[in-house]
This record gives C-alpha cells, structure tokens and sequence, in this order.
C-alpha cells in the first residue's frame, strides 16, 4: 500500500488530469485513461476518500466547474454527457472486469464531494447574503434611529423656542395692554404702533432660535418661509400705518 502522501499526490495528479481533459483545447486521453487505470488496479486509491474530498474541495471555482462537466453532473457538458464513464468503457478490455468494482467506487465518491460542495458553497452564499442583509437593516435601523432622535430634539427645541418667545410676549403684551386706560386715540395709536413692532422682534426671537436649532444637525440650513415673512411685514406695517394715523387724527383734533 502506497503512504498516504503518495495517494495524495497520485489522486491529485489525477483529478488535475481529468480537468485538463474538459479545460485543454488539445485534451490528452492517454493521461486520462492511465490515470483511471491506476484506480482501476489500486482498491485503497479508490478508497481513499478523504483524499479525493481534500482536492475537490480546494479546487478552484473554473477547475472545479470542469470536473463537474467532466463526471456529467452539470448542465455545462452536452446532454450530461459523462466523459468518466466513456473514457471508462475503453479500458475494461485490458484491465480485469472485477477490478472496475474500484472506478464505481472512484465515481461516487467524485460526485458525492462535488455534490457536498455545491452544498457548502450555496450555504455560505446564503449565510453571507443573510449577512449582508443583516447589515443593511442595521445601517437602516441606525438611520432611523438617528432621524427620529433629530425630530425628537427639533420639536423640543421647537416647543422650548415657543416658549421663551411666549413668556415673552405676555409680559410685553402685559405692560401694552395696561396701559389703556381708556378706548382714546392716544392710546389705541401707541398700542397699534408697539403691537407693530412687537409682532417683527418676536418673529425674529422665533426665527434666530429655529436657526439656532437647525445648526445642530447636518442635513441642511432651516428654510425662511417667505410668503409668512411678508404677510407679517404687511400685518406689522398696517399696524404701525394705522397707530400713526391715530396719533395724527389726535393732533389735527
């Protein structure tokens, strides 16, 4: 019996034959049916399986793909045609019928491995797609994680702005109002023209802050909304036209 780095070399030797057979443009038939001969004559080479399992498994994808043709276990050979089992018949006339016992044994134990492999690769496509996937629905967690925190944070700072520019506007609103004393036009002119200018400098208060918010974050500079600024310029400007005219009406009296 050969050592096993010997049936190692020779199984390797072999199966590299039988992809050359399927890759070579000029494919050597002699080599290959030298080499199923010496399976043929040696029961342990036919035998040793985790030999022949150790050089499927580490063939490249290409060599790989040619000895599945090469055994007729794929869609690549013409009509799974099986190259292994015609090369076969041509050496059962000079080798003794009963050791082609051993090629039967060599033939399922090829097609097993490749078998076991095609297994393992699909598997770990499947592990790595599942992977992947695994990934993509964490960054997409993180993404929304991370968007609900800024719109947490946005109206807080929005309802905190609010706030401040509220306390603000009662305290101011406070001392306006008590100050009419009477429904005169004095009175009514002073509160229209500070009602005026109350609703510009609040509006500002307002804006800064928002400003001031949206700095926070790095998705892009907060939007003025100019049609609001310009009918609140209107609404403060007729206010501010109309205190004036009183205050006229009471000086022309």
């Amino acid at each position: 019996m050969a050592s096993l780095i010997s049936d190692q070399q020779i199984i390797n030797h072999s199966i590299d034959t039988f992809v050359e057979y399927i890759s070579s443009k000029r494919a050597n038939k002699d080599k290959v049916i030298n080499a199923l001969t010496t399976f043929c004559k040696t029961e342990d080479l036919a035998k040793a399986y985790p030999e022949i399992s150790k050089k499927i498994y580490t063939l490249s994808p290409t060599s790989f793909t040619n000895l599945e043709k090469f055994m007729g276990i794929t869609t690549g050979s013409k009509s799974n045609e099986s190259h292994f089992d015609g090369l076969s018949q041509g050496i059962k006339d000079f080798v003794d019928i009963s050791k082609t016992d051993n090629l039967r044994r060599l033939e399922r134990h090829i097609k097993l491995s490749c078998y076991q492999r095609e297994y393992i690769n699909s598997t770990a496509q499947s592990a790595n797609d599942a992977a992947e996937k695994a990934v993509k629905n964490s960054k997409m967690a993180q993404k929304k994680v991370k968007s609900i925190y800024s719109e947490f944070v946005g109206i807080l700072g929005i309802f905190t702005a609010m706030s401040f520019a509220m306390m603000g506007s009662v305290e101011i609103l406070g001392n306006l109002f008590s100050d009419l004393k009477d429904l005169s036009s004095a009175s009514l002119g002073y509160a229209f023209i500070v009602g005026g200018v109350y609703l510009i400098v609040i509006y500002l208060i307002i804006l800064m802050l928002f400003i001031g918010i949206k700095k926070l974050f790095a998705d892009g500079e907060y939007q003025i909304d100019l049609k609001f600024c310009i009918s609140l310029s209107i609404v403060s400007i007729v206010f501010f036209a109309v205190g004036i005219a009183l205050l006229n009406t009471l000086h022309l009296t």
